[in-house]
């Protein structure tokens, strides 16, 4: 493919497109079948069993059920809320496709949680990504943190932004 055809294709996939949606995931409250909701609105709760011990992955959460999402779509990023504390921690968090018990991970990233004084603090709430994951199929996606703190509850409310149409005209 030729320069120009590159700079064409990155233009459509990036502005010139028309057909390019961003959705966030869970749908509705806990991940109903409602249409997807608004940035902003608390995710699942993807946290420690409060059993776990240091460094030592929780088990995976549900975040949309399987042929819930759209086919095929992009992970672009990920949206954390307020912090579920016990304590302020440092960690890792995972998303992950697959059957329950099956799940793959496409995504592992660090995590910061600290005790917020005030709604809304706490956590980085938009993350985006810088290559966006391609997800074929409409699978289940899951989550899970590992925590680099003593046994505790903690963790935080997640979402996860898709986007669809990337690249076509």
């Amino acid at each position: 493919m030729g320069e120009f055809q590159n700079l064409k294709s990155l233009f459509m996939a990036k502005v010139g497109s028309t057909t390019t949606r961003y959705w966030v995931y869970p749908r509705g409250a806990g991940g109903t079948a409602a249409a997807p909701t608004a940035l902003g609105t608390v995710g699942i709760q993807c946290i420690s069993d409060g059993a776990v011990a240091t460094q030592v992955w929780a088990p995976y959460i549900q975040i949309e059920a399987a042929a819930r999402i759209p086919s095929p779509c992009w992970l672009v990023g990920y949206y954390t809320h307020n912090a579920l504390l016990d304590a302020p921690f440092n960690g890792d968090l995972s998303i992950a496709i697959g059957a329950a018990a099956a799940e793959v991970d496409i995504l592992v990233v660090p995590l910061n949680g600290w005790v917020a004084s005030a709604v809304g603090e706490g956590v980085t709430p938009w993350n985006w990504l810088p290559f966006p994951i391609r997800i074929d199929g409409s699978p289940r996606v899951a989550a899970r943190v590992r925590k680099f703190t003593a046994a505790n509850a903690a963790g935080v409310t997640l979402k996860i932004i898709v986007c669809t149409g990337l690249g076509t005209g």
